[in-house]
């Protein structure tokens, strides 16, 4: 079990190995699905490829379908964001440019971004047949999760995380993508808070 794998698990629970398969799968396909609309659009404007950030934040609202993660709005945001296993999960397309850095990038730039690093999730709702995977965990991801759970049960733990999947992409190209839990810093920006992981390294496999 790689720490992206393990993190994963820890993180977001059972279905946190697919998620984080998905996620690179979404942003992935969505990029070369803008970049082609860009090129159909023979525009000089790169307005078309623009819309790319709907599209993830779209694709991200299926994680709100699995056993108890709601999609909450952040204050008056006109989208919602997934809370997987008490954990929210944003996208954030914060550079265009192949050198950015989030450390960098001022990330609270209104007060829906302020809220996301303070969600509360709703009522859990039910698992929705949607052609969701079984996680289908080995033993020793079954192992991990029962001590985790066992731990987590303490009634002093609690989970305030805002993990972040940080995008640079351009009509150019899909410069990095990573993850990882952060915290809000000094003058409005964010900064990664322990483990985070490019997701764009060698092909993040299935578990055997």
């Amino acid at each position: 079990m790689d720490d992206g794998h393990r993190w994963a698990l820890e993180t977001f629970g059972e279905h946190g190995p697919w998620i984080r398969r998905e996620i690179r799968r979404s942003v992935e396909a969505e990029h070369a699905a803008s970049q082609r609309a860009q090129e159909v659009s023979d525009h000089r404007s790169t307005r078309v490829y623009e819309q790319f950030y709907d599209g993830i934040a779209e694709r991200f609202e299926r994680f709100g379908n699995l056993l108890g993660a709601p999609l909450v709005r952040p204050g008056k945001a006109p989208y919602r964001v997934p809370v997987v296993n008490g954990v929210a999960l944003f996208p954030w397309r914060f550079s265009s440019g192949p050198d950015g850095r989030i450390q960098t990038t001022l990330f609270a730039t209104s007060d829906a971004r302020i809220a996301l690093t303070d969600l509360h999730p709703g009522p859990v709702q039910e698992m929705l047949d949607l052609g969701l995977p079984d996680p289908e965990l080995s033993d020793e991801e079954r192992r991990f999760l029962a001590t985790l759970r066992a731990a987590e049960s303490d009634p002093v733990v609690t989970s305030g995380w805002l993990v972040l999947v940080a995008i640079c992409s351009s009509v150019k190209g899909l410069h990095s993508l990573e993850w990882g839990a952060v915290r809000l810093v000094d003058g409005g920006r964010v900064d990664w808070d322990g483990f985070h992981e490019n997701l764009l390294g060698p092909p993040v496999l299935e578990a055997n």
